[in-house]
């Protein structure tokens, strides 16, 4: 565990030490990861504790139990979510203004390592004023000098941290001159030690204070004190006044001064002190002019005004004072405003006083005190009586002192005269009346808009016993006015709780008597139902008093016995009490009347069968203000005293509060550009002090592995790691591990005139083979063949340095060699000058490699040279291959005229190579080196070669035994680890790539200071993107930031090349690595691998990986990703948009214009665009050079003639690094050092024209246009079906496998190999257009080939024509299970594109066909495959309808478990098609037969999942989209038909409350619970329209008319707004409800709107448009309503769903109500809506029922869903008025076909039980409805029909449960009784 709390900077020479052990340290350390689960409970607790600070902040300069548990807990969640606590501060400073607490948490992460580098980001938005400033220092100090928290032996330490002073510093400048003047104790301070002092001298005391000795007493920190110890510097004149600095004595000294930046020079103040000016409070105003009318008038005059609650506060004084009848007017206006009451946010209790406040006889107050009075005696031995407290701004008089006897012997006790008011203006009782008017209205609007609404259903239970009729002693419960007694406040409590709850039962008790009644309140305020409640108090006593003898229950059980017997959902229970109830206090066990336990026992049945996540809360009111949180109940909340804040508390507790807080930082707009994440990653240890010790040794291994170079020499394991962030606890990022390739240079040596064709041959053939095989056997082989025909440039060779060259390349190159002898010697050099060049030079075993070459004598060619050194030497090469031509037979088949090329140069020649055979053959007969011969003829008309095959096999085979036995027979397993092989190969593109890269330095700064934290603005801090043409560099640009960031940056880094790794290129792998990644860093066990499930997941990885580690992601090739569609969808997943900044930050490369470009630049956060310009002169030869020196080659760029470089660097587009590297690709293979510049001189400018003379190279080389067309065409065609085989393409075009391997070779760096399928593809989008263009052009073309494909992927056959072709013979006999996933999808994909509908039609109605599809992953492929074809093929509609159905009712099912497909279809009606094609099926495993199975389809179609509870649902109105809000924030766009989500859109910062769709159907309007609306792109998921602060509460709904130009919103501010989106302003605000507005719909016709609130009330409105007006009230006479809905008829009718779990038609017209529908039985209707034709109507309710009934008056139901297994949140008809869409809490979107009629229930309730007799005959059941039913199986009847009563009563209860016995004759039932 971390010990320190404070990160010491320790002296200059440790440094580097230190470093270098945190190094090792980060290295070494793999921590145990704390559950994620575990860290969710520590945030709770955490959260609950610092909430419970609303009731009473404990006083954080002392230890007590609250500190002691809050530190505690921070310490141990700093280990995993350091940040979190800084966010939590932020979150009770701003949203529940608890200051005490946010500065404690402050303080205390500033002395915790891992929070340290959050500080700056948050400190200066937790401080507000500058006594937060000074506590935030002082509560560190009492820190860090052990006096409040720290554990002993902890260092004392002085002084604040570095980064806490820094924070500091940079919010100090914020502060106003008032704040600081106000705020400014220090005068305070000094008078309250002076009253000390003279105090202890008037005792006698000493005042020297012994612990003044102490140095560890803390001092008590002051503005003063801490500017000069953080040494503040701006602004001046603050700081100046503050430290009471004085004046600058001349204009000279103030333009030295720094006051000269900001002020002008007063002469006046020359060498006086400076102070801040006294603040204009209206309390110093007060004081300065008295309390008079003229200074209470001035106070309301002055701007701003005085504040509300002093104005509530002294409205006596004004009265008393006699302010003029204006002043009057203008407090009660501003009482009667809800604007400014709800401003005030005061709860409705505070107006309490103000009340008590008027009750003034003004006879009495105003007329002159009687003179006969005695004005007070002296009593004989009483003692004097303590004055009474005069009224605000007046003094009470003080009694006179009495005798030594008691008071109550004593005489009267003198009292002061009563003050005598003389008014300015004399008021008048028409002024009282307009006050208590004012305050009904103030009431009035704080109940509505001050007490936050508690959502869902809330039990309440207050005790009002008689014993609690006695005088307040609750803390908070004083000065509010008549209510004086426990009781009162008791009733108070719970009548708040009342009013805030959207559906509250309030349940009085009394606890003496037995006595206890629901209370059922009226309209009106708080204190007219205080009455109300007061006559049912009353009632219950006087019914006590009438039978005392009647035995009554001293706790209400009975409702706690009802919540658990119907199973009623409740979200809070409160119990108002004189003392704790539950297991924290009085649990009540011996009260409860059924001996079941006491309330702890009902809460855990409660939560074990209803609701985990009940929050329970007792309050007692009798004592001081405390809250007490249980270790083991997190949602058991135990408080003491009177606060408003309790309600608060409840309130906060509900709605995604710590969902909320995680997320503060996107809502708040943390700025965290100042965030240190260096300094974070260098405290990330295990153990802190450990971590700083570094052993010597250590040190020095460290300092020779940074010396290392980074460069690959030969065959050099090169290790290509990531820098991996270890972290403290369950943030530990577990070090990447480390993965090494193996870099293979083959050198070849001969001569070139005579070996031209063989050298060809290697590089066409033998050297792609391999590379094929490495990557298809997974092999971590990079594979280079070094060819020298061309790369010494003319200068080298006229300096003699070809020899060096070469033999350098030779020793680079070891231990693979291969020379090719004829009868030709080759150049000799007239010297050796040979040393080890640069790089060789690095190699210390080949320093002195070169020794030999010194006593060599002269004479030898350079290729003898070679072969020497690489083989017949002293050193040679472990895997040396020569291969000897056999030169006889090939001299008899050359030309004459071309003799000699192939004929040795002399006699003298040929004896040297002669002799140089001989020493091969003894080197080979030792088994040195392998030696080999090989047979060629010559052309007859060309001096080239043939007949050279069995050359290239043999070297092939030769080669390719090499290097497996170098790589070990594992078959490329060198790593158990997959995520560790994966990896590898992206390292490996990734060094590939940026070994290319040049220039573009501005580029490289931009994007490795973005990545490093760096803020560019108006864009996502989370997210990057390279843009550029194709071809412009964008994958070696991201390549080389990876390369830099992991050598420069100490975060995580993550490079994700498509096409990389075998299977890389499909978005499934994709995010399956990347998820695996972050689980990994985590320390989490690997994620499923299922594609849906990785889309589930995802999201919650992100974020803990953003919470603990810094991490940077790097795309290259999105837009290759396949399946294309699948690849959009997933990109706001992958990529997604975030507001805040964040620690994990993704780069990504997309291509200028592509739809990923679109898409991510018109987010409503656009990603940091950096673009790549056109590649300058000087970076097109630097990316020459560089390609060409991994190949040992150089191009000449000094020569006046011949300047090849030059001459490439000038091409039109050579600008772009993909035609610089296909026109070196070209070269390399394809020239020679005498056809270099001609063939430079040849290749086409342009990229286009480069593709066409690539394409006719390699027609005239392999058999003409029509023979490359067949496989170019092909590949093009099956590219987005995943490609080709080579055997597949073998077949398919029936060409030699040799032409074919010729044309792949040719065109390598064009023809992708994807070494998990084997398949070939075209990834470059030019050249595959390029083709398409040349070779299938014509769309019937394109056509015929895919339907070509089709049979051929099914047959292996190629029919010679598609017309006609019969679909039997195809697919007859095809077993399925026989095709991979690749196979599978090309199928589908070619049979939907080459319109082959007899194949569909077959393929998908084949159960077999879906099952393996399932198995496979295809189970979205097959339904979009189902829904194209339904779609397009309209004469296969009606067969393929059920098939449809079946698919997409199963569809997340069989993406799970695909083996249950035909168990699935067989489940289905009978006479549908799925069935009857399972039974035509064969089983493989056994099935269950459904006996009594459903006679119609059944009711639910397709069941959707999301990432959180949808909580909305729209319809697009052409039916193509559904849009779904969530819980966590985001909107998804489904594509209604496919079933695939289109579009995931985050813009808000709070749950998505609303949806709807623009007539137009090309826009979304959503608003949520952050306040805000929002309109965005169906298209791309741009934003085109943002409102902020559109309410002041959450909006909770949102409609909209026949126009897309005005729309509605509804909100808890108890308002409605009429917007126009052109001016993107509200025209119109109406606020006639009386509470929160939950719903607001729309008329079909677009010209009314009607709204829903709480109060009750159904407000019409007329015209969405600037003209609307309300029109009339409906009065529904139901509890909250929850939705409201329009019948689309002539008669205008409009239906209310109720809290109360009935829905209501009225007639808008009458307003009269038309029916009642009561289906849900009592559970709260959520949503309701009518069908377009008017003919249904849906409701929800909140326990997961779905009802469809009649659209009449008649209210008959006609089928009930019941799918969800959680509340409904919203149900909407689709435009077929068949299919209804339910959003449900349980995260499941599911859509239902109403048409269809359900099975007759058996029972009319919740079945609970059954049974079945042994012989199978019969079953027995049982419900909540009482019966018991028992079914004839074999007739499928119900002949017997039994209710189960209860013993000796007539009432018929819930039964549980059921047994047969075992002769099947009896059953044995229990009941809830």
């Amino acid at each position: 565990k971390l010990q320190f709390l404070y990160f010491i900077v320790h002296e200059g020479k440790r440094k580097k030490k230190e470093k270098k052990g945190l190094k090792k340290e980060r290295r070494e350390a793999k921590m145990d990861p704390a559950p994620g689960r575990a860290v969710k409970e520590l945030k709770l607790r955490l959260l609950s504790q610092v909430c419970a600070s609303l009731i009473k902040e404990p006083n954080y300069n002392e230890l007590n139990n609250t500190t002691g548990l809050i530190k505690e807990i921070v310490e141990e969640l700093s280990k995993t979510s350091p940040e979190f606590i800084l966010k939590l501060a932020l979150y009770l400073r701003t949203d529940l203004n608890i200051r005490g607490t946010a500065n404690f948490l402050a303080a205390l992460a500033s002395t915790i390592p891992l929070c340290m580098p959050y500080l700056r980001a948050y400190v200066p938005r937790i401080v507000n004023l500058p006594t937060d400033w000074v506590q935030i220092a002082q509560v560190t100090q009492g820190i860090l000098q052990n006096r409040v928290l720290t554990s002993e032996g902890s260092p004392d330490i002085k002084g604040l941290p570095s980064s806490l002073r820094k924070a500091l510093i940079d919010k100090f400048p914020a502060f106003t001159e008032y704040q600081l003047a106000k705020h400014n104790k220090e005068n305070s301070m000094l008078r309250k030690n002076r009253k000390e002092r003279l105090a202890k001298r008037k005792r006698g005391e000493e005042e020297h204070d012994p612990d003044d000795d102490d140095d560890t007493k803390l001092k008590q920190f002051t503005l003063k004190r801490m500017i000069r110890m953080l040494h503040v510097a701006e602004p001046a004149y603050h700081v100046m006044c503050l430290t009471g600095q004085r004046y600058p004595n001349s204009l000279e000294e103030f333009n030295q001064s720094s006051l000269a930046k900001s002020r002008e020079y007063e002469p006046t103040r020359a060498g006086k002190r400076m102070r801040l000016a006294v603040p204009p409070t209206w309390e110093v105003l007060l004081s300065d002019k008295g309390n008079t009318a003229e200074s209470w008038e001035s106070l309301l005059d002055m701007s701003p005004p005085l504040p509300f609650m002093a104005m509530v506060r002294n409205i006596r004084n004004f009265i008393l004072t006699g302010i003029s009848p204006e002043h009057h007017k203008k407090v009660q206006d501003r009482l009667r405003n809800p604007d400014q009451v709800a401003s005030s946010r005061l709860f409705p209790f505070r107006f309490f006083s103000a009340y008590e406040a008027i009750r003034i006889d003004l006879n009495t107050v105003f007329k002159k005190p009687d003179e006969s009075a005695e004005a007070g005696k002296k009593g004989s031995k009483g003692k004097g009586g303590k004055g009474g407290k005069g009224a605000k701004g007046d003094k009470g008089g003080k009694g006179a002192k009495g005798g030594k006897g008691k008071g109550s012997k004593g005489g009267e006790v003198w009292r002061k005269p009563a003050k005598v008011f003389t008014p300015k203006v004399m008021p008048t009782n028409e002024t009282l009346s307009d006050y208590q008017e004012a305050l009904d209205c103030a009431v009035k609007h704080a109940t509505v808009h001050n007490i936050k609404p508690i959502y869902g259903r809330t039990i309440v239970m207050c005790n009002v016993k008689e014993s609690l009729n006695t005088p307040v002693t609750a803390s908070g419960a004083k000065g509010i006015g008549s209510v004086r007694t426990m009781r009162e406040v008791a009733l108070l409590m719970a009548l708040m709780f009342k009013y805030s709850c959207e559906e509250c039962e309030l349940r009085l008790y009394d606890s003496e008597t037995g006595q206890s009644k629901t209370v059922n309140l009226q309209e009106g305020t708080i204190l007219k139902n205080m009455h109300i409640v007061g006559d049912v108090v009353a009632e219950m006593q006087q019914k006590a008093a009438a039978n005392p003898e009647a035995a009554g229950v001293k706790f209400p059980f009975d409702v706690l016995n009802t919540v658990l017997k119907d199973e009623k959902w409740i979200d809070n229970l409160v119990v108002v009490d004189d003392t704790p109830i539950g297991a924290q206090g009085n649990n009540l066990a011996d009260e409860n009347p059924m001996k079941t336990g006491g309330v702890s026992d009902f809460l855990k049945k409660i939560r074990q069968t209803i609701n985990p996540d009940l929050l329970y809360v007792s309050v007692d009111i009798n004592g001081g203000n405390m809250c007490k949180l249980p270790k083991d109940a997190l949602n058991d909340v135990y408080m003491t005293g009177f606060s408003d804040s309790i309600l608060r508390f409840v309130a906060e507790r509900g709605s995604g509060q710590l969902d909320y807080v995680e997320r503060i930082d996107e809502v708040k707009k943390v700025d965290k550009s100042k965030v240190n994440f260096e300094y974070l990653a260098s405290v990330c240890t295990t153990d802190y002090e450990t971590a700083m010790e570094v052993d010597p040794e250590e040190e020095e291994e460290e300092e020779e592995e940074e010396d290392e170079e980074e460069d690959e020499v030969t065959v050099t394991e090169t290790q290509t790691g990531t820098k991996a962030l270890s972290t403290v606890g369950a943030s530990t990022a577990c070090p990447l591990p480390v993965g090494g390739w193996s870099h293979v240079r083959v050198f070849i040596s001969s001569t070139f005139a005579d070996m031209q064709s063989e050298r060809q041959i290697i590089s066409d053939t033998v050297f792609p083979t391999l590379r094929k095989w490495i990557y298809a056997k997974g092999l971590r082989v990079h594979l280079t063949e070094i060819d020298l025909r061309w790369g010494i440039t003319s200068t080298d060779a006229a300096n003699g340095l070809s020899a060096s060259l070469c033999l350098n390349e030779v020793e680079r190159s070891k231990p693979f060699f291969i020379g090719l002898l004829g009868d030709r010697y080759g150049h000799t050099p007239s010297s050796y000058d040979v040393k080890p060049d640069s790089i060789t030079s690095r190699n210390k075993s080949s320093a002195r490699a070169f020794d030999w070459i010194k006593e060599c004598p002269p004479g030898k060619s350079i290729t003898e040279l070679e072969m020497y050194h690489g083989a017949l030497g002293p050193d040679p090469s472990a895997h040396a291959y020569f291969y000897v031509r056999n030169q006889e037979g090939l001299m008899q088949s050359v030309n004459p005229k071309f003799k000699s090329v192939f004929a040795s140069e002399s006699p003298d020649k040929l004896a040297k190579v002669e002799s140089l055979k001989k020493k091969i053959e003894e080197k080979a007969r030792d088994e040195v080196v392998v030696m080999r011969r090989y047979n060629a003829k010559c052309k007859p008309d060309a001096a080239e070669l043939v007949g050279l095959e069995g050359l290239a096999e043999q070297m092939t085979t030769d080669l390719w035994h090499a290097i497996r036995s170098m790589c070990g027979d594992d078959e490329g397993d060198q790593h158990d680890d997959e995520l560790q092989l994966w990896r590898s190969y992206h390292e490996q593109a990734v060094s590939l790539k940026a070994a290319r890269f040049a220039g573009r330095r501005d580029l490289m700064k931009q994007a490795i200071g973005w990545a490093q934290g760096m803020p560019h603005e108006n864009s996502d801090p989370g997210l990057a993107i390279i843009v550029g043409e194709e071809g412009q560099g964008k994958s070696s640009c991201i390549a080389t930031i990876a390369k830099r960031l992991q050598k420069y940056s100490s975060a995580v880094i993550l490079p994700h090349v498509i096409g990389a790794a075998p299977g890389s290129n499909t978005a499934h792998h994709l995010l399956t690595r990347i998820s695996r990644e972050f689980a990994n860093m985590l320390g989490e066990a690997p994620p499923p691998t299922g594609f849906n499930e990785l889309l589930q997941i995802f999201p919650s990885l992100l974020k803990k990986v953003s919470a603990n580690i810094q991490v940077v992601v790097l795309y290259d090739g999105l837009e290759q990703l396949e399946p294309h569609d699948q690849a959009m969808a997933l990109l706001p997943v992958i990529l997604p948009s975030r507001k805040g900044a964040t620690q994990v930050r993704f780069i990504a490369s997309v291509t200028h214009r592509s739809p990923f470009h679109v898409a991510l630049q018109k987010r409503y956060v656009a990603p940091c665009a950096m673009v790549i310009h056109d590649l300058t002169n000087l970076e097109r030869k630097e990316i020459i050079r560089r390609t060409l020196s991994q190949y040992g080659k150089k191009m000449e760029e000094k020569a006046r003639r011949g300047n090849a470089m030059g001459l490439l660097a000038r091409k039109t587009d050579a600008k772009t690094p993909e035609y610089l590297s296909l026109a070196l690709e070209h070269l390399r293979v394809n020239a020679s050092h005498d056809t270099l510049v001609n063939s430079v001189r040849e290749i086409p400018p342009t990229l286009p024209k480069l593709f066409e003379y690539l394409m006719t190279l390699c027609e005239s080389k392999s058999g003409g246009k029509l023979v490359v067309s067949g496989v170019l065409g092909a590949l093009a065609i099956a590219h987005q079906a995943g490609g080709l085989t080579e055997s597949q393409l073998k077949d398919f075009t029936r060409l030699a496998t040799s032409s074919i391997v010729q044309i792949i070779t040719m065109l390598s760096n064009l023809i992708q190999y994807e070494g998990t399928t084997g398949c070939y593809t075209i990834p470059s989008i030019g050249f595959l257009k390029a083709v398409k263009k040349r070779y299938c052009s014509s769309a019937s073309e394109v056509t015929s080939i895919h339907k070509k494909l089709v049979v051929f992927h099914l047959t292996g056959k190629v029919p010679t024509s598609t017309r006609g072709y019969g679909t039997g013979a195809a697919l007859g006999g095809i077993e399925w299970s026989t095709f991979n996933s690749t196979d599978m999808r090309a199928i589908m994909y070619h049979a939907v594109a080459g319109q082959a509908w007899d194949v569909l039609e077959i393929m998908l109605t084949d159960l077999r066909f879906v099952e393996h599809a399932a198995s496979l992953g295809l189970t979205l492929d097959v339904l979009g495959t189902i829904n194209t074809t339904v779609e397009s093929g309209k004469h296969l509609a009606r067969k393929l309808e059920s098939f449809q159905e079946y698919v997409m009712a199963n569809a997340h099912l069989l993406q799970q478990y695909p083996q249950i497909a035909l168990q699935a279809a067989y489940n289905t009606v009978d006479r549908e098609g799925p069935a009857q094609a399972a039974l035509k099926v064969e089983p493989r495993v056994p099935w269950f037969q459904h006996v009594n199975k459903e006679t119609e389809a059944p009711l639910c179609t397709r069941t959707q999942q999301s990432s959180a509870a949808v909580v909305a649902v729209a319809l697009s109105r052409d039916g193509r989209f559904t849009a779904i809000g969530t819980e966590d924030w985001k909107i998804q766009l489904l594509m209604q038909r496919q079933g695939k989500e289109k579009l995931v859109i985050n813009g808000h910062t709070g749950k998505i409350n609303g949806l709807v769709f623009t007539p137009t159907n090309e826009h979304l309007i959503s608003v949520s619970a952050d306040c805000t609306v929002a309109m965005w792109s169906v298209r791309d998921g741009s934003r085109h329209l943002y409102l902020p602060n559109a309410h002041t509460k959450p909006v909770n709904a949102v409609c909209i008319g026949k126009t897309a130009d005005y729309f509605v919103t509804a909100s808890d501010d108890t308002s409605v707004k009429v917007w126009d989106v052109m001016l993107k302003k509200a025209i119109k605000t109406f606020k006639y409800h009386t509470g929160p507005v939950t719903t607001v719909r729309a008329h079909v016709e677009g010209r009314l709107f009607a709204s829903g609130s709480w109060d009750t009330t159904i407000k019409i409105y007329s015209n969405i448009s600037n003209d609307a007006r309300c029109i009339s009230t409906i009065h529904t006479k139901m509890r909250a309503i929850c939705d409201l809905t329009w019948a689309p008829s002539l008669v205008q009718m409009i239906a209310a769903a109720s809290c109360d779990g009935r829905v209501k038609l009225f007639d808008v017209q009458s307003k009269h109500e038309l029916c009642t529908i009561d289906g849900h039985y009592g559970r709260s209707v959520k949503s309701i809506s009518y069908s377009n034709d008017g003919k249904w109507m849906v409701t929800g309710d909140r326990e997961g029922c779905i009802k469809v009934w009649r659209g009449g008056l008649t209210g008959e139901e006609i089928v009930a869903c019941t799918g969800h297994h959680r509340g409904i949140n919203q149900v909407v008809f689709g435009n077929d008025n068949k299919t209804v869409i339910s959003a449900s809490s349980d995260t499941n979107v599911k859509s239902w076909n109403r048409d269809r009629a359900s099975r007759q229930s058996l029972h009319a309730a919740r079945i609970t039980g059954a049974a079945i007799s042994t012989d199978g005959k019969v079953a027995v059941s049982v419900s909540r409805d009482g019966f018991l039913k028992a079914v004839d199986l074999t007739a499928r009847g119900i002949p017997l029909v039994m209710e189960h009563t209860m013993l000796g009563k007539e009432k018929t209860v819930a039964v549980t449960c059921v047994a047969l016995t075992c002769d099947g004759a009896r059953a044995v039932t229990g009941a809830v009784d």
